[in-house]
């Protein structure tokens, strides 16, 4: 008994001492400080469950074509199928290029003759007076042979 009423008393000893200690104040920015902490902590918070939601929805936007393109046939058809089809796009866009060129109407081969025929006209006053030689007329006038689709 003696034992307990020792420590007792050393307890009681010791509430004493913290009864007379002095009492620390917060200086006076301290509360301005901790709720500048505290916003800056829900702010965090609140981009990272932002991005968090960002992120799950671009989830679910990439996981989406999966979830129809297995339905079609295993997937295994839709990326040959598309890939013949652009193979064809390509085999009739080459040949198409490599026919030549557009067959024009009459009108536009008259169109073209009138205009090589100016351009020869006045290519040989041109001439005369030394500003535009006969050869250049001559290889306007080819020119625009060949882009008609004339043959000599």
């Amino acid at each position: 008994m003696a034992g307990k009423q020792r420590v007792n008393e050393e307890v009681e000893k010791t509430l004493s001492l913290m009864d007379r200690m002095e009492r620390l104040e917060a200086g006076p920015y301290f509360y301005i400080r901790l709720e500048a902490r505290l916003q800056e902590a829900r702010l965090q918070e609140a981009r990272l469950q932002e991005a968090r939601l960002q992120e799950a929805q671009l989830r679910s936007v990439a996981e989406a074509p999966r979830q129809w393109l297995p339905s079609f046939l295993g997937g295994r058809i839709l990326q040959p199928v598309m890939l013949a089809l652009l193979m064809v796009i390509n085999i009739v866009s080459v040949v198409y290029f490599a026919a030549g060129p557009i067959k024009t109407n009459g009108k536009e081969k008259a169109l073209q003759t009138y205009v090589a025929s100016l351009t020869t006209g006045y290519a040989d006053k041109q001439g005369e007076y030394g500003g535009y030689s006969s050869w250049d007329s001559s290889l306007d006038v080819f020119i625009l042979k060949k882009m008609s689709g004339e043959t000599d």
